[in-house]
């Protein structure tokens, strides 16, 4: 199973935000499966891991298209399962940046620039429901403001996730995941392909390679990988909300 950028959205029905074309576009806002939030595998950037190991497990998962790697917290059992989301509300303090910046994403003009994109088949977009995209005079709202932060934001987080990944893959830092009895409820979890922090070989590392990890901040992010496990209990049914 899959975990990138563009899970969630339809490729078919994107396009750039234009006040002309768009100016009555108006967006859904709140949490729920009619949203496409009931995912079990959802993509996170570098520059969330310190907010995001604490709620959730985090594992690398390899792009089969690529063989390119990338970090996702992991959500639920399978398919369909959620298990941080109850009706319309997260039972987390943090919600990752790829669930709250849709329908929107980013998109490349002609002349090489990037420019807001929308997601015009999400269930988030309405003509008559929600906060408008776009006042009576075309000028962008509060909601677009938003909408641009947080694109900014996963755009300005690739540089950093790239860079710590690559780390963890130069020094063989990266192992399939062993998830047996991972729920204590003992249902399976049906979430394939998924990557750990291999933490003999990081116990096992010494001098320059060290000393690079370290100076680079990326020992302590391979730290916050392992210490991520400790969440998977949360993915079993006897689990309580708070």
């Amino acid at each position: 199973m899959a975990c990138n950028q563009s899970e969630g959205i339809s490729v078919s029905n994107i396009a750039i935000l234009d006040p002309a074309e768009h100016r009555g576009l108006r967006i859904r806002q709140g949490h729920g499966a009619q949203f496409g939030e009931d995912v079990p595998l959802v993509p996170l950037t570098a520059n969330e891991l310190r907010q995001a190991v604490v709620e959730f497990p985090v594992f690398l998962v390899k792009d089969p298209g690529t063989g390119q790697f990338g970090l996702c917290a992991l959500l639920g059992r399978s398919a369909g399962h959620n298990a941080f989301l109850r009706g319309d509300r997260w039972r987390t303090r943090y919600v990752p940046l790829h669930i709250r910046r849709q329908p929107f994403l980013v998109a490349e003009r002609a002349e090489g620039e990037g420019a807001v994109a929308i997601d015009l088949d999400s269930s988030r977009v309405s003509q008559n429901e929600g906060e408008r995209l776009f006042d009576d005079a075309g000028e962008g709202t509060a909601a677009l403001a938003r909408a641009r932060d947080l694109l900014v934001a996963i755009m300005q987080a690739a540089r950093p996730t790239a860079a710590f990944i690559t780390a963890l893959v130069e020094a063989r830092l990266i192992r399939p995941a062993e998830l047996a009895g991972a729920c204590s409820d003992d249902r399976v979890l049906d979430v394939a392909g998924l990557y750990e922090v291999d933490r003999t070989a990081l116990a096992s590392l010494r001098g320059e390679r060290l000393e690079q990890l370290h100076g680079a901040g990326h020992l302590f992010g391979a730290h916050l990988l392992i210490a991520s496990c400790g969440n998977l209990s949360r993915l079993s049914s006897d689990y309580q909300a708070d």
